[in-house]
């Protein structure tokens, strides 16, 4: 069951591959975590559709089923795909199905791949949901779990591995991700708790398993505050990281979002007086902010002189060239999974999915049919071979120079809002917040 079969394997690197295009960056931690053989279930949280299981199963050296809503599979081209990818649909009563008979095949397979020491990824809370917090974990997985083991005698363990889940960014691409893998939670460890009450043991598990995901994850407690907190991460990271003298890495970015989250939720709760205070300006520089769009990297540093904005301009002009073959070359295979995803997906939580796929079929269709064109008309099989070489370099240098020049837009408005004064109340609620923040995280 630890044999990766042929075309799973290559499917594997295709999306891997695709996944370093789509994210600007990737951190994959806890792979030590991982039993290299035997039954185990990952639980990750659930924020993206099918892209969740993707970003997991990608980077995993062990193949792996999935256990999905089953809607994703009525389009037929979308079912091979994803049942050549392990994916498994599972029915919920929101189906209009008889959920216990048309899972009963379901349940059966996947007794069957932990039997022979399979891997499975199963979503705990059950629904999806974009927002950064933990929801109450379903029991499904528990029941799966001891339905699997208790088939033999004497019952088999299972390792249960807690999965968290960081996407910089829900809807757009070009930004982190961060997926971590906890330490395994051993189910012979409840087989008592099960012999005695079945239903409270799938309870006990799911407390158990709950705490350990919500370290691995970004926890937004859901109250009043949550979008002033969510705002204010943000804004406040590259400051955290700048006094705590930590490289901008993305997991140094995620785990400071999470100190920042844990400080504001403990303020929220002892001095919620203050707490407004801060949410007023988070509410009000964002306003301000509307007009400007200043990211926080570029308010946490002081304004760089006008003969540095002209030295990085001129860094910029010297790859515009490759830059622009990258464009011109690209262009059409970037716009396609916009188009695709905008026109034809209703639910936003399946918007990220959705265009990962169509952005991965579209980049490899246009690489393939304009090399293919190349070498028919040239009758250079080098020629075509260095142009396909080309497609990917020049693409990611086109992305830095677009990353590049918005950084070098905003740094040149920056240094105008502090020499005109225009933006005299945007930097100064901008210090008020950082400042109230300093005090709090000390």
């Amino acid at each position: 069951m630890n044999k990766q079969p042929l075309l799973y394997g290559i499917i594997k690197i295709w999306v891997r591959t695709g996944l370093s295009a789509y994210f600007k960056r990737i951190a994959i931690v806890g792979l030590e975590h991982v039993p290299p053989k035997g039954p185990l279930l990952f639980t990750p949280n659930h924020q993206n559709a099918f892209l969740d299981a993707l970003v997991i199963a990608a980077y995993l050296n062990r193949p792996v089923f999935f256990i999905t809503r089953s809607d994703v599979f009525a389009n037929p081209l979308a079912n091979r795909f994803f049942r050549a990818l392990n994916m498994m649909p599972i029915y919920r009563q929101r189906d209009k199905v008889d959920t216990i008979e048309m899972n009963k095949p379901i349940f059966e397979a996947t007794a069957k791949i932990l039997g022979n020491n399979g891997a499975i990824i199963i979503f705990p809370e059950g629904n999806q949901e974009r927002k950064h917090n933990l929801r109450p974990l379903q029991k499904g997985f528990a029941r799966m779990a001891f339905g699997a083991a208790m088939l033999k005698t004497p019952p088999f363990n299972i390792q249960i591995a807690p999965v968290g889940i960081y996407y910089g960014n829900h809807l757009n691409a070009r930004h982190d991700l961060v997926v971590q893998i906890g330490a395994p939670l051993q189910l012979h460890h409840f087989f008592e708790d099960y012999a005695q009450n079945q239903q409270q043991a799938l309870k006990t598990l799911a407390n158990n398993l709950a705490p350990q995901m919500q370290q691995l994850i970004l926890h937004i407690p859901p109250t009043e505050y949550y979008h002033a907190i969510d705002y204010l991460r943000t804004l406040y990271r590259p400051v955290f990281l700048k006094r705590q003298k930590l490289p901008f890495s993305v997991v140094n970015c995620f785990r400071a979002e999470q100190k920042i989250v844990a400080a504001l939720d403990n303020l929220q709760q002892q001095q919620p007086a203050e707490m407004e205070k801060i949410s007023e300006l988070a509410f009000r520089f964002q306003q301000l902010n509307r007009l400007h769009l200043l990211s926080p990297e570029v308010m946490a540093k002081p304004p760089v002189s006008g003969f540095g904005l002209l030295v990085n301009l001129a860094m910029l002009l010297v790859l515009l060239p490759v830059a622009g073959w990258g464009w011109l070359n690209h262009l059409p295979a970037m716009l396609l999974p916009q188009i695709i995803a905008g026109r034809f997906v209703k639910d936003l939580n399946f918007f990220s999915s959705v265009k990962f796929l169509a952005a991965l079929c579209s980049f490899t269709l246009f690489y393939v049919l304009q090399t293919g064109l190349l070498w028919l008309f040239s009758g250079s099989f080098l020629w075509a071979f260095l142009y396909l070489l080309s497609l990917p370099l020049s693409g990611r240098v086109a992305l830095f120079c677009k990353d590049a020049f918005v950084r070098l837009k905003q740094r040149w408005h920056y240094l105008r809002l502090s020499q005109t004064g225009n933006g005299a109340e945007l930097i100064s609620t901008y210090r008020d917040i950082t400042g109230a923040l300093n005090n709090l995280m000390p």
